[in-house]
């Protein structure tokens, strides 16, 4: 589906439009992938979305995409198994996002659920900032020497 791979070269780029564009032409064109096909599209299409509404801090946009990325790899235990990161990098927009609209024991699920599963190789990225977020709501918490250890060693329990 080339829209979906456009849009998530977009994001890397942070070109948001134009990242937002092509999701949406992505969109629109599901239907006409073939049925085995079109539930990792759909499910690669929510994932994208999820971090691009993160990057705009559209909290409401994340938390909808983020619920439909991970219905659809609950749906596909085998991509989810196979590709870690996917789950990861929604948990860590999660995260994040309801972080920054003071959502903080949501949050803190988000993180532990997330760290949970980025421990495989590819995941690094979203390991790190889910890492940085479990640091700061554990400093917000006055747990600093907890908070340094995050940075230092194993993650949450």
């Amino acid at each position: 589906m080339p829209a979906l791979i456009r849009a998530a070269c977009s994001l890397t780029r942070f070109d948001l439009t134009a990242c937002t564009g092509h999701l949406d032409a992505a969109e629109r064109h599901l239907d006409d992938e073939p049925d085995p096909d079109r539930a990792r599209a759909r499910a690669s299409l929510e994932v994208v979305r999820t971090v691009a509404c993160r990057a705009v801090s559209d909290a409401a946009g994340a938390e909808t995409a983020g619920a439909r990325a991970l219905a659809e790899l609950d749906g596909m235990p085998e991509l989810a198994a196979r590709r870690p990161e996917l789950r990861a990098l929604v948990l860590s927009s999660l995260a994040t996002m309801r972080l920054w609209v003071g959502r903080f024991d949501e949050a803190e699920e988000a993180l532990r659920a997330g760290l949970a599963v980025a421990r495989e190789p590819g995941s690094e990225y979203p390991r790190m900032n889910l890492l940085e977020r479990a640091a700061w709501l554990e400093y917000r918490w006055g747990h600093l020497r907890r908070a340094a250890q995050l940075g230092e060693g194993p993650a949450l329990p």
